[in-house]
């Protein structure tokens, strides 16, 4: 039996050479947001989700999205959006992208002490991207990816697995499954079709990463 690879999936990383500069300031503005919004966000949660959801990390990107904090319009992240934009242009040019991308939303999680994502996707935006901008380096909750069209999913729906762990070597070769480790400043870009999860944050710093959509430019024309 001969098993062919076609159609590969692409992920992006790149490491932002200003962070430190921004790093205290931005994380300081997510976490006054995070507070001023405190009482809004909890009556969001009661009124619109009818306390039903057991995510709290969930129900606050609903609640940006709703228009209760535009990141997108926060000046303050001004620099760093446009060097993210950069980014992703020269990711979808790199790839051949036939249509111009523009980001179309933008929020801000803070993972506390035992919070973590279910595997999610954002379709039907084109690409997605990840930076952290608050988290120990190389340490602490993986963003997970995998191949939500692969026939093997089922071996994969643990975020928590451990592709360094002890049977390693035999699953590694067959399940679509990859992960990047939290480090300040590293941004992540990857197809939004593509589903994705955190691992629990189990340490007691904060956990901050911000994240984007992009879609084709001639929506917004």
């Amino acid at each position: 039996m001969q098993i062919e690879q076609w159609f590969p999936i692409h992920i992006g990383f790149a490491h932002n050479p200003f962070h430190k500069e921004i790093e205290d300031e931005l994380t300081r503005q997510c976490v006054k947001i995070k507070k001023s919004y405190k009482k809004d966000f909890e009556e969001f949660r009661k009124i619109s989700m009818k306390n039903d959801s057991q995510s709290p990390l969930l129900d606050w990107f609903k609640f940006q999205s709703n228009g209760s904090y535009k990141l997108l319009e926060d000046q303050k992240f001004d620099k760093l959006h446009n060097w993210i934009d950069n980014q992703i242009r020269e990711f979808a040019e790199t790839l051949g992208f036939v249509d111009k991308l523009k980001c179309e939303a933008g929020w801000f999680n803070i993972y506390e002490k035992y919070e973590y994502a279910d595997y999610h996707h954002h379709r039907p935006s084109a690409l997605s991207c990840v930076y952290f901008l608050n988290c120990e380096e190389n340490a602490g909750a993986k963003l997970f990816i995998r191949n939500s069209n692969d026939a093997l999913i089922h071996y994969c729906d643990d975020p928590n697995f451990d592709a360094n762990g002890p049977n390693s070597t035999t699953k590694s070769s067959i399940i679509p499954l990859m992960y990047h480790d939290p480090f300040p400043g590293k941004l992540v870009v990857f197809s939004s079709h593509l589903e994705h999860a955190v691992q629990q944050h189990n340490t007691d710093n904060l956990r901050i990463t911000l994240s984007y959509n992009y879609t084709d430019y001639k929506v917004y024309k």
